[in-house]
């Protein structure tokens, strides 16, 4: 929701961005941008400390981390931390960076040949992130048109220049991320499934082909599953129709609220109603068309969603003590654990 508003969206999906790509090159990546402390990190790849810093030019990124030439983002250690900027602007970063080092600037550096140790490549250029804030679900979509400088380009009467988006560009860099967003949070769950899915078919004599094929077809449902999921859900929700939508209910019950409360319930509400379509959506199908009866629907209905409640406690719980890990390995044990229960109550 970050990413879409206040007119800073870009900087949101350039963090958004790169935690992502680090995940996807299985480091271990965290995000802590959401605690808005000032002068905090955003986010934590490998025990390294990130500013993301996604400004119109390299002067302006790296600019923004420091005040009166002292380092803003300082580690625990007296240490800056690595400064995250677009891809597009990488190379003159890295150059003043070197400056900033030679001037004193850097706290505990000395020497310019190590600026590339305080400044990370973003995901995005500057131009990617600015797209990556506009959603599918919205028409007309513009961003400002910049030079290589990063200087706004201005009309002969003086007016900033602009251009479309195109549907095409939105598809790729906005929902994309949110797509690769949803696969990198669903792949560890999904993997342990798939080797829980592989090794019970080969104790079941189950060919080994076979046992794959069940596996691979285990990864790939809930990997993709929640990938559409969480696209749908945060480009609908970040969009004006949505916005719309929210903004109404909220007028209907009488109440006052942020655009932000607003978009969070769109977004989770998008969630829910896909989950539930596609879960419970088949089985509701076959009820009205007589194939199962009503009681087989309420209990194929409490097994799944026994199994996914239960499935989110574990998961939750043991993620706590181990990260991603405990999170997938938890999730898959707790909704075996909690479909099976639900089951027997149902059953009986």
């Amino acid at each position: 929701n970050d990413r879409f508003g206040g007119g800073q969206g870009h900087g949101h999906v350039g963090e958004q961005a790169g935690h992502v790509l680090d995940k996807f090159k299985l480091r271990d990546a965290r995000q802590l941008g959401a605690s808005h402390e000032k002068y905090g990190a955003d986010r934590i790849v490998n025990g390294k400390l990130i500013q993301t810093k996604y400004c119109a030019s390299a002067g302006k990124s790296i600019g923004q981390c420091f005040n009166n030439r002292q380092a803003k983002y300082i580690k625990s250690n007296g240490d800056m931390m690595q400064i995250e900027v677009p891809r597009d602007q990488y190379a003159k970063s890295v150059k003043l960076m070197e400056s900033r080092i030679a001037r004193g600037e850097v706290p505990n550096e000395s020497n310019p040949n190590n600026a590339y140790k305080y400044v990370k490549k973003g995901a995005l250029t500057y131009e990617q992130s600015q797209i990556a804030t506009k959603s599918i679900f919205d028409r007309n979509s513009t961003i400002q048109v910049r030079d290589s400088s990063g200087k706004l380009v201005k009309d002969v009467n003086g007016n900033v220049v602009t251009r479309s988006v195109t549907l095409g560009e939105k598809l790729l860099f906005s929902a994309g991320l949110d797509f690769t967003t949803g696969i990198a949070m669903a792949a560890p769950t999904a993997a342990v499934s798939a080797v829980w899915i592989y090794c019970n078919n080969r104790w079941r004599g189950i060919d080994n082909s076979n046992a794959m094929k069940n596996s691979l077809k285990a990864f790939a449902k809930p990997v993709l599953f929640t990938g559409v999921t969480y696209m749908l859900s945060a480009q609908f929700g970040a969009s004006k129709l949505g916005q719309s939508v929210a903004t109404g209910l909220y007028r209907v019950a009488g109440k006052n609220v942020s655009e932000k409360i607003a978009k969070s319930t769109i977004t989770k509400g998008t969630m829910v109603t896909i989950t539930a379509a596609v879960t419970v959506g088949p089985d509701l199908i076959r009820a009205i068309r007589g194939r199962i009866s009503w009681g087989q629907l309420v209990k194929n209905t409490a097994v799944t969603g026994g199994g996914m409640a239960a499935g989110m406690a574990a998961g939750a719980t043991l993620g706590s003590f181990v990260p991603v890990i405990g999170t997938a390995v938890g999730s898959v044990v707790g909704g075996i654990g909690g479909s099976f229960v639900a089951k027997f109550i149902a059953d009986s």
